[in-house]
């Protein structure tokens, strides 16, 4: 049965991924985090109805196997997201990265280490930018303010670092 799960999971995340290829090639939606989780979501929801309207098993039978699906493929998908974070925005540690490898095999020297990649704009005016295009924050009088759509995603985030003891960003 176990095994059985596994592939499941395993097929269910390569749908969602299929999906999100799709979506992606037709228009990539500002508010991204949203999309990937709403997909994921309903893809394996979807699935679970098909197999409680199929399935002859008994419905405890049904829920531990539901139960043994869902455990993989939340924990990829949850997996999927991070990764999937690092790679479509800006990252200052790859940019460090980057720049370093530049330089190898033999190094450079942390005094000499400049990077061009890493101005202010690119810092924060790109992720503010784009935190208000996803609706996320809203601007008034010049003033930056969370929505509740913002203030959602950071309650997650506030409760998925404490979920992994992560008291501030980069301990981890």
């Amino acid at each position: 049965m176990l095994g059985n799960a596994l592939l499941t999971a395993f097929v269910l995340l390569v749908t969602a991924w299929f999906i999100h290829f799709l979506i992606w090639k037709i228009r990539i939606p500002v508010a991204y985090p949203y999309w990937i989780i709403a997909i994921f979501f309903l893809t394996f929801l979807a699935y679970g109805i098909f197999y409680v309207f199929t399935s002859s098993e008994p419905v405890f039978i049904q829920f531990l196997w539901i139960l043994a699906c869902l455990t993989p493929y939340g924990l990829i998908g949850c997996a999927y997201l991070m990764i999937y974070a690092g790679i479509i925005e800006y990252s200052p540690s790859v940019e460090i990265l980057l720049e370093i490898k530049k330089y190898m095999p033999a190094g450079i020297n942390t005094s000499e280490l400049v990077i061009k990649t890493l101005p202010e704009d690119k810092l924060t005016g790109l992720r503010i930018q784009h935190l208000l295009d996803s609706n996320m924050l809203t601007e008034q009088n010049g003033e930056l303010l969370t929505t509740s759509k913002g203030q959602r995603y950071a309650r997650f985030i506030t409760w998925y670092r404490a979920l992994l003891f992560i008291r501030y960003p980069g301990e981890g």
